[in-house]
């Protein structure tokens, strides 16, 4: 089937108080897998917001991966409460758990689902060799340094323009903040190269991949496409009287 016939498909209404809208053009029809990458802990993957993302990629790909970055939110916790990695990553598994539990119904509208742990993806020796080739590129590569770099810098003034960082622990959140990106590149190395389509809710990291695709090497594929971004939008046809979600 042609791409032009597919974007004539109608699919069903949304049904619960949200409706996924796109916010890129990144191609998607026709993929037999899309692989969802949920970021533990934003509201955008809670409630009737996960709902309608579920919802949505039902409706599309026969197959989803549901990406759980659980522990890969250490870094985070570690800049914001100081503690060390073990218990930081230990409270990011709880919390992945729990993600789990709450958010049972929405996961259940997904078709043949896979559901990858982020301890799991950290586990396959793929993503230690990338983590030192990415580091290795990172130190010899001036253009991946400075888009990275760039990435890191706007997050963080982010975050010190609401007094979430201070100037003794702004050194502490750039490193944790390219640490967090580096592992997720490193992942995202393997992860993201097979077939299928990777959907996120939220911002784009052209720039970084940009930076890394320039490279004829197979190793930097998964970087030569982006991910198709989301973004949701009330359900003006809502109704709670007929919403079939109920947990």
């Amino acid at each position: 089937m042609s791409s032009s016939k597919m974007t004539r498909i109608q699919y069903p209404s949304a049904t619960g108080p949200y409706k996924v809208c796109l916010k890129n053009s990144v191609p998607w029809h026709g993929a037999s897998e899309a692989r969802l990458h949920i970021s533990v802990g934003k509201p955008a993957v809670e409630g009737g917001k996960l709902f309608a993302f579920c919802e949505w990629a039902a409706e599309r790909f026969p197959h989803s991966v549901l990406v759980v970055s659980d522990t890969l939110q250490r870094f985070n916790v570690m800049r914001e409460t100081l503690a060390d990695e073990c218990l930081a990553a230990s409270m990011c598994r709880n919390s992945g758990d729990e993600w789990l539990r709450r958010n049972r119904v929405s996961i259940s509208r997904l078709r043949n689902v896979e559901i990858l742990r982020w301890d799991d993806a950290l586990a396959k020796s793929d993503t230690g060799m990338a983590l030192t080739r990415l580091v290795e590129h990172y130190d010899a590569d001036t253009g991946f340094r400075n888009a990275l770099d760039a990435w890191v810098e706007r997050f963080c003034s982010r975050l010190e323009s609401r007094g979430a960082v201070s100037a003794e622990t702004a050194k502490i959140a750039r490193d944790y903040s390219r640490a967090f990106l580096m592992e997720e590149l490193a992942v995202f190395s393997w992860l993201c190269k097979p077939d299928g389509v990777d959907v996120y809710p939220g911002t784009s990291m052209q720039d970084v991949f940009a930076a890394l695709h320039v490279h004829e090497d197979e190793f930097f594929d998964a970087f030569r496409r982006d991910r198709l971004l989301i973004d949701y939008e009330r359900n003006k046809a809502y109704s709670p009287l007929t919403f079939s979600a109920a947990a």
